[in-house]
C-alpha cells in the first residue's frame, strides 16, 4: 500500500476525530507541508478537500439510513459545530442535509413499477408461482 492510499484509509476510519491536517501529518510523523504537498501531487486533489468528501459521503449515508437529526449527523462526521457541517454539505452537494433526505425518501418511494395513472402497482408477480404445475 503507498503511502497516500495509507493517509485515505487513516482518514476514512478515523475522520471523526480529525480536526485539521495536522492531525494527519502527526499521525504519519511528517510534516504538514510534505503532507499536503504529496498528496496534492498523487492524488490531484487537496488532503482538506478528501477529508471533507469523506466527511459529506459519511453524512450521506447516514441521511439515507438513518433518522438521526442533522445535529448529531454533523458532529459524528468530525464538524465542530452543526452550522459548519450544514454550510460544508451544502456547498459539496448544492443542497441542504433536509433537502437531500427529503429527495432520497422520494427516490425511494418513487420504486417500483407502475401502472396507468403513474400509481405504484401493489402486483408481484412470482415467476413460476403463478403458473399451474398439475400437469
Amino acid at each position: 500500500m503507498s503511502d497516500t492510499e495509507r493517509v485515505k484509509d487513516f482518514i476514512r476510519r478515523s475522520f471523526g476525530d480529525i480536526r485539521s491536517s495536522r492531525d494527519v501529518a502527526r499521525e504519519f510523523n511528517i510534516s504538514v507541508e510534505t503532507l499536503r504537498k504529496d498528496f496534492v501531487r498523487i492524488e490531484q486533489k487537496r488532503l482538506s478537500l478528501f477529508i471533507s468528501e469523506t466527511r459529506i459521503d459519511f453524512m450521506k449515508s447516514l441521511l439515507k439510513e438513518t433518522t438521526q437529526h442533522c445535529n448529531s449527523i454533523c458532529l459524528a462526521a468530525g464538524f465542530s459545530r452543526e452550522e459548519v457541517g450544514e454550510r460544508s454539505f451544502k456547498k459539496m452537494t448544492g443542497m441542504t442535509m433536509k433537502q437531500y433526505r427529503e429527495l432520497i425518501c422520494h427516490e425511494r418511494s418513487d420504486v417500483g413499477p407502475k401502472v396507468a395513472g403513474g400509481q405504484h402497482s401493489t402486483n408481484v408477480v412470482h415467476g413460476d408461482d403463478d403458473i399451474d404445475q398439475s400437469g
